[in-house]
């Protein structure tokens, strides 16, 4: 691998404000099932501000605020997650569609950190020369 040749990775902001727009949708959900005492109301009002505040942050901010953002948003689906077990098998779908949201944004976390790594890398060899 040289130097003028960057190794690819995938640009995590688009899908960043895609799971965002899917995350809202989600934590509607769940605030709708929080009218029901499944699942704290205060857990899912911070999850739908963490994801209405991922657009912005796609957009705008650094590569590791969006990466500290997708972790927070993992680690509140986790929680919410943890609400539906105590809950049982009624929630299934519900159980299902979280599963899905904590496996992307722990992937786009995955993906932003392999690029600030790259950036990282890019720059020590650029600056050897």
């Amino acid at each position: 691998m040289s130097k003028e040749s960057p190794v690819g990775t995938h640009n995590p902001r688009p899908s960043a404000i895609n799971h965002a727009m899917w995350l809202i949708v989600v934590a509607g959900l769940t605030l709708e099932l929080a009218h029901t005492g499944s699942v704290s109301i205060w857990f899912s009002l911070a999850w739908l501000t963490v994801g209405i505040a991922m657009i912005p942050i796609a957009i705008h901010c650094t590569i590791k605020v969006l990466r500290n953002l997708l972790m927070a948003d993992a680690m509140l689906a986790l929680t919410i997650f943890s609400y539906f077990m105590i809950e049982g098998p009624d929630i299934l779908f519900a159980m299902g569609i979280l599963v899905g949201q904590i496996a992307f944004a722990v992937y786009l976390a995955y993906l932003t950190n392999r690029q600030i790594l790259e950036y990282k890398r890019l720059e020590m060899l650029y600056n050897e020369s």
